[in-house]
């Protein structure tokens, strides 16, 4: 029976402390405000409540009561439990449409309790939590605790330790590690992927010596929905997160260096009977197909999560997958039996990609090679198709060896002084005279260019009169000395502007 001595908590409350870890609020949610007084467990005969009062939570073993009485609607036990009312109702089975539609009319917080969880045991933590709250606030974290780690330890790894916090406290949670960042929202929330300005909660994790290893962050937090209690579950599911990334963080580094000895070997062309053993020993075949994929962001990052997601991405299309973490980037390679068995290559590295969340990511793609000497080659080619794609591009994009076209033959010319004299004699003087006297005959000679000489068309798509732009190309002769009309100087002028993002650099133009 309820005495003075008790304390009124809200549902919501009771839900957070007291119910059991996995009891979920299926309808009423408006409702979490109601007062607890006391709590009922429904009895083995009927009547199910003998006594029942307001502001009590009833606990219903639906199985039991439906032994007793198989017609037994729950429908119609929320009606009449709303009519008294009581403050929610628990019960121990999945619940038909008709009493969600009851429970959310009436405003009254359903849950459905964990299978096989004991009644009993139940309602004597609620009674707890009426007459001590700061007791059962550390049992309750004791629980998460437990709860954190069991996850861990059934290797559903970090994820599913962040969305049973961001479940637990109903705030959008977010683990930044090294440039990557995991974020996960509560049931009735979707994660917003744009950056967030919400009131934030930060805690950082630590190793063993002490030192920020991650960053753990809960939105939208102040002062009507941040408690003691959520201050704790962050703190269990911090500690349980640290010792998982330590843990990561151990076996990576080993698995790096094992793969980084390879590659090593391999560049070095140390013998190839050693490299093909060691290869094997960790399940990749050097004289199967290769493809090379680096990896890289702006800035130095952490890849060891993304990288054991790579892995596993890898193994979902049967393909073999080493890791090579070095400072500025992350070394993919994949084997296989054959170029065919890449089938799927386009979506693999889409799914890549989505499991980023970090920086800008940039992949540089090989060609598919055979063999060890195969292999050397796609680890140039991945080397090559990185360094001109930033240079040309920038960041954030993934460039293939095979569409990088002339670009490929300019690799390996860049800083050829010959290179900035064929600029120096075509489009270098025009960029000079539009930068002078604020002109556009750069871009005229483009679209030229791009139209095939074809004074109508050039003359359309900049929206000038055919004489304006005889007038133009005129310009463009006199100060280079070159004819765009002409076939020989208008593949001068193609070139030299294929050229141009490996030469200015070095010249410190500006565009």
């Amino acid at each position: 029976m309820p005495s003075s001595e008790l304390v009124t908590q809200t549902m919501r409350d009771v839900w957070r402390l007291a119910l059991p870890l996995g009891t979920r609020l299926v309808a009423g949610r408006i409702g979490l405000v109601r007062s607890v007084r006391w709590v009922r467990t429904s009895n083995p005969t009927l009547p199910l409540f003998p006594e029942l009062n307001a502001d009590e939570l009833a606990i219903l073993d639906m199985r039991a009561a439906r032994t007793i009485n198989p017609l037994l609607r729950l429908e119609r036990v929320v009606h009449a439990l709303a009519e008294i009312p009581v403050s929610g109702l628990a019960v121990n089975s999945e619940v038909d449409e008709s009493a969600l539609r009851a429970a959310e009319q009436n405003g009254l917080p359903l849950f459905i309790l964990p299978a096989g969880e004991d009644l009993q045991r139940t309602a004597r933590a609620v009674v707890r939590l009426l007459i001590d709250r700061e007791i059962q606030e550390e049992t309750r974290s004791a629980e998460l605790l437990r709860r954190f780690t069991a996850l861990l330890a059934h290797e559903e790894g970090l994820d599913a330790v962040l969305q049973a916090l961001a479940t637990f406290t109903g705030h959008l949670v977010e683990l930044s590690v090294g440039g990557e960042t995991l974020r996960h929202a509560p049931p009735h929330m979707d994660a917003p992927h744009s950056p967030i300005t919400w009131p934030v909660y930060t805690h950082a994790l630590h190793d063993n010596d002490g030192a920020t290893i991650a960053t753990l962050r809960l939105f939208n937090t102040n002062a009507d929905n941040f408690d003691r209690l959520t201050q704790l579950a962050v703190e269990q599911a911090a500690t349980a997160l640290s010792l998982e990334l330590s843990k990561l963080r151990a076996i990576s580094a080993v698995q790096h260096a094992i793969h980084a000895d390879i590659l090593d070997a391999i560049t070095a062309r140390e013998d190839p009977d050693i490299i093909r053993a060691r290869a094997r020993g960790l399940g990749y075949e050097i004289d199967g197909a290769h493809l090379v994929i680096l990896a890289a962001t702006p800035t130095e990052t952490q890849w060891d999560l993304w990288a054991r997601r790579i892995r596993d991405l890898a193994a979902r299309h049967n393909w073999n997958a080493l890791t090579i973490n070095r400072p500025d980037r992350l070394a993919i390679l994949l084997g296989t039996e054959n170029a065919a068995r890449f089938v799927g290559l386009n979506e693999w590295l889409d799914a890549c990609r989505a499991a980023w969340n970090g920086q800008p990511l940039t992949l540089a793609v090989s060609e598919v090679r055979q063999g060890l000497d195969g292999l050397r080659d796609a680890l140039t080619q991945a080397e090559d198709t990185l360094a001109l794609g930033v240079r040309l591009f920038g960041h954030g994009q993934t460039f293939r060896y095979t569409a990088m076209g002339l670009y490929r033959l300019f690799r390996h010319l860049d800083g050829n002084p010959e290179l900035f004299e064929f600029y120096a004699q075509t489009i270098a003087p025009l960029i000079a005279y539009d930068r002078e006297h604020n002109t556009d005959l750069l871009h005229t000679l483009e679209t030229i260019l791009a139209h095939r000489g074809n004074i109508s068309r050039t003359a359309a798509a900049l929206h000038l009169h055919r004489n304006s732009l005889a007038y133009r190309l005129q310009r463009i002769k006199d100060i280079t000395h070159l004819d765009p009309l002409d076939p020989e100087d208008a593949f001068r002028f193609h070139l030299a502007l294929y050229l141009r993002p490996l030469v200015e650099p070095h010249l410190h133009t500006p565009d």
